[in-house]
């Protein structure tokens, strides 16, 4: 009907054809999509339409629903059966008094059979309510109901659950209760090199509390196992607080690379970078791995709580293994800036072995001692800190590192910075003072080199390795070493050593016999400029620094003798009593021409300690003040 202040009409269908229906009635996008299913089922249609113009309000009342319906995707065969509902749609005019209705809705996938009903109030602030039972084959809904953010999907769902939504600016709960099964799911999202697969858990939704039973999935090449449960749900989604997690992960293997939604390269080529540590986050994670890899590493056995807060990951009491050995500590991550990361931890170990730790660490970035060429056990201490950026590595020049080292019967072969030592001493001044054969069997020595033990604390900071001094007691020589070496292979090596210990069993220079009889020459050595081709020279600072510090604990010497001999300074905590040196001086002795050196070779005796001068004098001194009872009062400095 139809007058100049109101228009009203009705429209009634019986047993029209599902997809006919559906594409008369369907947006564009749907249209198109649902043309291409095969189907069958009737609909039952009612409409009411009444507007009146003086009142500004139309009315439209819609009933409708499905009887036997049936849909077939014709490419993957995927069904939809036994469908049936009955809908009711109500709307004055006012958005918020909008209502959809869907009751009885029934239907029948491979998962099984689905039943559910459906409430929809308010289209402007909707409110969604209802209940929903039964199976869902995943694939056939997204098929139905498509999205940009889905790529693809399939498996099988079985759903128990009731629930009651607000959707505003963000999702408002009222009733959120049931459960979720998940099996043989896959899933890969748009523009997301990631691939989920074989998805199985039971998920059970109370709440705002999420508890997840027994879920595994795999992502790429890494599978994980996951129990626990998530707090705030809700809040999370929409962004007005954080998640809180405490859950149970376990898996076999993990590749780190599997975990970003974007791969290494594809960073590499985006010059907008992301966060990758959650923000929103926050609770504890009990993690046990038996493989991680990055970039060619492994890492095994790996066990460790993890407390996850803003950008930050914890792992307060690590155990893995790395390179052989087993690793104990702390780690901590922190992301400062997109894709920038801190990475700062406190470990140890006491199982080093550096044959295969240096073959998983590709000797480290460098070529002068390698994997093939070092072996032996160690201990280690180290504090770690470090730069981290995804796509570049670890910055080298600001990583900070202090490593306590302890080597166990350790043995270097073939070094050529080793070997550079005795092929500086091959001029003619060395042939002359120190015998060609001798150098000769020095060089051979050194091309294999072991030493029982060696311990020391090393610094890397500004990419420069800081060695301070150390005694290196080995089969080829005993010497002191220290120095520096930079990332960019640049070293400044010293060392130090006793002159007797170029000494073999031939002991004939070019113009005689030498003889040692256990004084002691030091031979102060440098070593400088690339590792490749270093410049090896006299180092005559450290010697320099060397009689300074003996002057300096002959001083020390004096007042600890006036304390023990006089009784003086007894006051003084700071100066020690003195302590007869055990060890003998040493000199060496070099014999011309002596034509018995030829015959027999004299036996080398060390002397008989005598005592030093200022020790003979303080006594000579204390004798006449005991003798004619003359008291000498000495002051300290």
């Amino acid at each position: 009907t139809y007058t100049e202040d109101s228009m009203r009409f009705t429209l009634q269908a019986k047993a029209l054809p599902l997809t006919e229906v559906v594409n008369k009635l369907a947006i564009a996008p749907a249209q198109k999509e649902l043309q291409t299913y095969r189907g069958k089922g009737t609909v039952d249609f009612n409409l009411l339409f009444a507007s009146k113009a003086s009142s500004n309000k139309t009315n439209i009342v819609c009933g409708f629903s499905v009887h036997h319906g049936f849909l077939q995707e014709p490419l993957k065969n995927t069904r939809i059966s036994d469908i049936s509902l009955q809908g009711n749609y109500s709307s004055n005019g006012n958005p918020k008094d909008d209502k959809l209705i869907l009751k009885n809705l029934k239907f029948r996938t491979l998962a099984g059979p689905f039943s559910g009903n459906l409430t929809v109030s308010n289209f402007l602030n909707p409110r969604i309510y209802g209940q929903a039972k039964g199976g869902l084959e995943l694939n056939a809904l997204h098929q139905l109901f498509k999205n940009d953010f889905i790529e693809r999907i399939q498996g099988h769902a079985q759903l128990n659950t009731e629930f009651d939504v607000q959707v505003e600016k963000n999702v408002h709960v009222n009733k959120m209760n049931g459960n979720l099964r998940l099996d043989g799911v896959e899933f890969k999202a748009q523009n997301d090199h990631r691939v989920f697969n074989n998805i199985r858990g039971n998920f059970i939704l109370h709440g705002s509390t999420l508890g997840i039973e027994a879920a595994t999935l795999a992502v790429n090449q890494s599978d994980l196992q996951l129990d626990g449960r998530m707090e705030n749900i809700y809040d999370f989604f929409a962004n007005k607080g954080p998640l809180k997690v405490d859950c149970a992960i376990n898996s076999q293997k993990i590749a780190v690379e599997d975990l970003g939604k974007t791969s290494k390269e594809e960073k590499r080529d985006n010059k907008g970078k992301q966060f990758v540590l959650p923000k929103n986050i926050e609770g504890v994670i009990h993690l046990q791995a038996k493989c991680i890899t990055y970039d060619n590493h492994r890492f095994e056995n790996l066990n460790s709580p993890v407390t996850i807060s803003a950008s930050r990951l914890n792992f307060s009491s690590i155990a893995v293994r790395n390179g052989g050995a087993d690793v104990f500590g702390n780690l901590n991550i922190q992301e400062d800036a997109p894709e920038h990361l801190i990475i700062s931890a406190k470990v140890q170990s006491k199982n080093i072995t550096f044959n295969p730790l240096f073959k998983e660490w590709n000797n480290f970035d460098q070529s002068v001692i390698t994997s093939k060429q070092i072996e032996g056990n160690a201990e280690a201490e180290v504090d770690f800190y470090a730069p981290f950026d995804l796509i570049g590595g670890i910055d080298l020049h600001q990583m900070k590192v202090l490593a306590h080292l302890k080597v166990v019967n350790g043995s270097l072969h073939q070094v050529q910075a080793i070997e550079e030592i005795a092929a500086s001493l091959k001029t003619n001044a060395g042939n002359l003072f120190i015998g060609k054969k001798n150098i000769e069997t020095l060089q051979k020595n050194l091309k294999n080199i072991s030493f029982s033990t060696l311990e020391n604390t090393f610094l890397i900071e500004h990419g420069v390795l800081t060695i301070p001094s150390m005694r290196i007691e080995s089969s080829a020589m005993n010497l002191d070493l220290s120095g520096s070496h930079t990332f960019e292979q640049m070293i400044d090596y010293r060392i130090k050593f006793d002159f007797r210990e170029l000494l073999g069993e031939d002991r004939d220079a070019e113009f005689g016999t030498i003889l040692d009889d256990g004084t002691g020459l030091k031979i102060y050595l440098r070593m400088v400029g690339h590792i490749d081709n270093p410049r090896i020279t006299w180092d005559k600072s450290q010697k320099k620094q060397d009689i300074k510090e003996q002057i300096s604990q002959e001083k020390e010497n004096m007042v600890a003798m006036l304390k023990s001999e006089w009784g003086l300074f007894k006051k003084d905590s700071t100066v020690k009593e003195y302590q007869t040196p055990k060890e003998t001086k040493e000199t060496v002795k070099v014999q011309f021409n002596n034509p018995s050196a030829n015959k027999e070779k004299p036996d080398l005796e060390k002397p008989a300690q005598k005592e030093g001068k200022m020790k003979s004098k303080l006594n000579q001194w204390k004798n006449e003040q005991q003798q004619n009872q003359v008291s000498v009062v000495v002051k300290k400095g």
